[in-house]
C-alpha cells in the first residue's frame, strides 16, 4: 500500500530471510535508512516524505504487477506521485545506495517549488 499511494517516496526491499547476499545486504540497508532519517531531521522539505521499507518476499505477496522482484536482493523506488518503478542496480553498499536515493528523493517536492 505505501508504495504505490502516490503521497511518499519510497525505497523498497524485497528480501528473503535464508539468501545470503540479503543477509550480507542487511546491515548496509540499515545503514542507508538511518542516514535518511537524518537527512529527514535536516532537510524536512526534500527528504520528509520518504519512506525506506523492507518485505520479506517468502512471507509477503507482492501486491503489484509493476513492483517485482528480479532476484533477491531487490531494491527499488518509486517516487510521491509517480507509479513508475526504478530499480536500484548499483553497489550493495549503504552510502551507495544512498547516494542514487538522494538524486530520486524529493523530486516531486522540487518541481512544485519550481512551479511557484
Amino acid at each position: 500500500e505505501v508504495v504505490m499511494d502516490n503521497a511518499s517516496d519510497v525505497l523498497l526491499l524485497f528480501y528473503a530471510p535464508g539468501c545470503p547476499k540479503c543477509q550480507k545486504l542487511e546491515p548496509e540497508y540499515r545503514r542507508a535508512a538511518r542516514k535518511v532519517f537524518e537527512l529527514k531531521q535536516k532537510k524536512p522539505h526534500k527528504y520528509g516524505n520518504v519512506v525506506v521499507a523492507k518485505m520479506d518476499i517468502s512471507a509477503n505477496d507482492v501486491p503489484v504487477n509493476e513492483a517485482q522482484p528480479f532476484g533477491y536482493p531487490s531494491i527499488l523506488f518509486v517516487g510521491a506521485g509517480d507509479s513508475k518503478v526504478q530499480y536500484y542496480t548499483g553497489e550493495l553498499d549503504g552510502m551507495e545506495i544512498l547516494k542514487w536515493l538522494k538524486t530520486k528523493a524529493g523530486l516531486r517536492a522540487q518541481k512544485e517549488k519550481d512551479e511557484f
